[in-house]
């Protein structure tokens, strides 16, 4: 653990460097842009954000184009320091295995390209290529950064891969692409079959521009680490099978959070391998991401009348193993691991009988039938 702390502090000492702001108030922070903004150009900044014609990437085009100097840009994502450190550490440290010496690393979206530089000030036997569609930062990123292992190109994701973007080992993206999916898009949502709503299909379609870029500048068998900010069932499972569709293996069992304790928010990270895969069934893909956005695989536990009648109320129900064993006492105790949809279940009683329903995802389960003796945590006990 000393090592994670020693290079999450030599991030952030890195981003101070570079004209970070730590620990200031989000108030203070726009109060210091609008400053260095002076007056007229901090109106036209706050006339671009409350302009109701600019929407999904339109809107975040326009204010990323807005910025044309380090500090101004550097302030901007000051707003959110604290989770653009959480974030960047938890990529490097997910990817620092594949950091082997010759390794090419391109960082997506690296706005001012402090993540980047990072990595090659730490990494020089690797190769680092940052990417970005703001082509001012690009060129003002290649004035500052001398690193010889270091190099930046401009490329907009609507556009074929530069030729100068060599195909990489590891990808990197920490919140550097997102998008607004329209509103009315989910008018008609079906929470039973997700992938034929038209929102689900907005989604993919807007994701799917980005994975086949990306695909088209990894290396076979490259590795693809992205922290996104994919709150919503359709959009994680759109962002799935719009990976898969552009060459992606998900690896979904590498899904995760990262906690950003300034503001207490829990954002997805995502896994891909550039190989070919089959599509993932959706109930599988919604048992991953219950476990992402619950931050762990036992979701629950029912005890009494309530567990017996959610067991059920459980229809379709796969068995996967049953266990019996006595306790100290001489009670038979029987535990019955099984998947319902997109869950799994650990259903438990003795011969009192007192009876336990624990929800759990379906990749719990399936480990959990792999055991001996299956069993999780204890549920409390009723009264």
């Amino acid at each position: 653990m000393a090592d994670l702390a020693t290079s999450k502090f030599a991030l952030r000492q890195h981003l101070l460097h570079l004209g970070f702001v730590f620990g200031a108030p989000r108030e203070i922070v726009t109060e210091r842009l609008n400053r260095y903004l002076g007056p007229e150009k901090a109106k036209a900044y706050a006339d671009l954000l409350a302009d109701t014609r600019l929407t999904g990437n339109d809107r975040g085009n326009a204010v990323y184009d807005f910025f044309d100097d380090l500090t101004s840009a550097n302030l901007l994502r000051s707003l959110s320091t604290v989770v653009t450190l959480d974030t960047c550490h938890f990529v490097y440290e997910k990817a620092s295995a594949r950091f082997t010496t010759g390794a090419r690393i391109l960082e997506l979206a690296c706005w001012t390209g402090g993540f980047s530089s990072f990595i090659a000030e730490h990494r020089p036997d690797c190769a680092v290529t940052e990417v970005d569609r703001a082509s001012r930062m690009i060129g003002i990123c290649k004035q500052l950064y001398c690193a010889a292992n270091l190099t930046f190109v401009q490329w907009d994701y609507c556009r074929k891969k530069p030729a100068t973007v060599l195909p990489a080992d590891v990808l990197l993206c920490s919140l550097g692409t997102n998008y607004d999916c329209p509103r009315e898009a989910y008018a008609t949502f079906d929470s039973m079959a997700v992938r034929s709503t038209s929102g689900y299909r907005c989604e993919k379609n807007e994701a799917w521009r980005c994975f086949k870029r990306w695909r088209q500048a990894a290396k076979p068998g490259a590795a693809l680490f992205a922290v996104l900010r994919v709150v919503t069932f359709p959009r994680f499972v759109a962002f799935i099978d719009a990976a898969q569709e552009a060459g992606w293996k998900p690896l979904l069992d590498e899904c995760t959070a990262v906690e950003c304790a300034g503001n207490k928010e829990y954002i997805p990270f995502l896994a891909f391998r550039a190989e070919r895969t089959n599509v993932v069934d959706e109930d599988m893909a919604l048992s991953h991401f219950i476990s992402v956005m619950n931050r762990t695989d036992q979701l629950g536990t029912v005890s009494g009348p309530a567990a017996m009648g959610m067991y059920r109320s459980l229809a379709n129900r796969q068995v996967l193993a049953k266990n019996e064993t006595r306790d100290n006492t001489g009670v038979l105790i029987v535990e019955e691991v099984g998947m319902c949809g997109s869950l799994g279940y650990l259903y438990r009683h003795d011969t009192f009988p007192r009876v336990d329903l624990t929800l759990l995802s379906r990749s719990l389960a399936e480990n959990l039938v792999n055991r001996a003796a299956p069993r999780v945590a204890e549920p409390a006990a009723t009264q």
